[in-house]
């Protein structure tokens, strides 16, 4: 009976480890950089980016539930985005539908406003018709203090113009050659991406009048600036 016992334990562990292995992240820890701006008014966002991959030969309705928000003073924010949205920093769960053998993009925000600190979080990905096939990840940031390894970039090295915008815009820094050019509102949606070459106009036509946020990144180093829309 005892042998019995075991060996369905053993059995059932096998099941847990091969489901588990069906959702995949590219990483279990990451660090959010970007931007800290260099006044209290700047648009702040530190962010951390990965893949989530179902090896599955079916859809799966994925549950994500942020476990851990461990946040400077009271005063800094955090938000996760999933492959369908970015969810308000008040939203500490949400699920999505991944196809089979498909991936999408995640990504981890942190808003310090301009208060020296860390933040710390941890989220958790499990298929809703298995809770046990828990796959968790870990963002730290570190912001606004000395030796942060978070870029403290000047509003000028980033120029848009025109600024207030209509039809279409353009870049122009130092730092601009080629990269990825993404749109967001200031609610932190992400409006739209694409490549990014040094001269090129940027559509604006179909974006509603309002106020947005423009980040620029090579790879290296992430440049943002707010963009108006007339």
């Amino acid at each position: 009976m005892l042998n019995k016992f075991i060996l369905i334990l053993f059995c059932f562990a096998c099941s847990i480890f091969q489901v588990n292995a069906q959702i995949t992240l590219d990483d279990d820890s990451l660090k959010a950089n970007g931007f800290s701006g260099v006044d209290a008014n700047d648009y702040i966002d530190l962010s951390a980016h990965t893949m989530i991959r179902n090896t599955r030969n079916s859809p799966d309705t994925i549950i994500w539930v942020r476990t851990v928000n461990v946040l400077q003073s009271g005063v800094w924010t955090s938000a996760v985005c999933d492959i369908n949205q970015c969810w308000q920093a008040t939203v500490n769960t949400a699920e999505f539908i991944l196809k089979a053998k498909d991936s999408g993009n995640l990504s981890f925000h942190f808003y310090p406003v301009n208060v020296c600190g860390n933040g710390k979080m941890t989220v958790q990905f499990y298929r809703k018709s298995n809770p046990l096939t828990i796959t968790s990840i870990e963002i730290k940031s570190r912001a606004w203090c000395l030796n942060s390894n978070v870029s403290i970039l000047s509003k000028t090295n980033l120029i848009i113009f025109p600024n207030p915008a209509s039809s279409t815009f353009a870049l122009s820094s130092e730092s601009i050659n080629s990269g990825i050019l993404s749109l967001y509102t200031l609610e932190g949606k992400l409006v739209s991406q694409t490549n990014y070459l040094s001269g090129s106009l940027i559509n604006s036509s179909n974006l509603a009048s309002g106020v947005y946020l423009v980040s620029y990144s090579n790879g290296i180093e992430t440049i943002k600036h707010k963009l108006i829309i007339e």
